[in-house]
């Protein structure tokens, strides 16, 4: 069934190509390949091919096989882990109060800038902060001191003008 001849290929072509091989004999005598007989032309490279397929994919299947078998297999002198332990509590049942602690800062909606239309030191105030105020409540009191000196020395100038008038 198998020949000794090996087909030769011009250089740089490869057997899947139309060009006809040249088939070297035993002796040595160059033959073309439409003299050789039908079916002969390029059949042992096939072959060759072929086998070697069949051995790559024999080799690839055994190697699976093999390495699924090791995998499969306990490896002696190791002892599997034991498993973990877990705590079990009995859930509480209690009172939860609503609460939430924020951080941040916050403006009033409403605000009010207060200007003193007179100078003077304060000597008391009337309110905290944040507390709510009402138009017309008393905020702060002045010092009344300056203004009650102020308010002598202006009666004086009046009485001295009317004395002399």
């Amino acid at each position: 069934m198998f020949d000794d001849r090996h087909t030769v290929l011009p250089h740089g072509t490869r057997p899947e190509t139309d060009i006809h091989p040249v088939d070297v004999g035993k002796a040595g005598d160059l033959r073309d390949a439409q003299s050789l007989p039908r079916g002969s032309t390029g059949l042992r490279t096939r072959r060759n091919w072929y086998v070697a397929a069949a051995a790559g994919a024999i080799l690839v299947g055994t190697g699976v096989w093999s390495f699924s078998a090791h995998m499969a297999m306990p490896e002696r002198g190791i002892v599997p882990p034991s498993p973990p332990v877990v705590t079990v509590a009995l859930p509480l049942r209690e009172n939860v109060t609503n609460r939430t602690e924020l951080t941040g800062q916050f403006s009033a909606v409403n605000q009010v800038g207060l200007r003193a239309q007179v100078s003077g030191y304060l000597t008391e105030i009337h309110f905290r902060d944040g507390q709510i105020v009402r138009k017309g409540d008393l905020l702060f009191v002045i010092d009344p001191r300056p203004y009650e000196i102020q308010l002598q020395q202006a009666t004086a100038q009046r009485e001295t003008a009317a004395a002399a008038l």
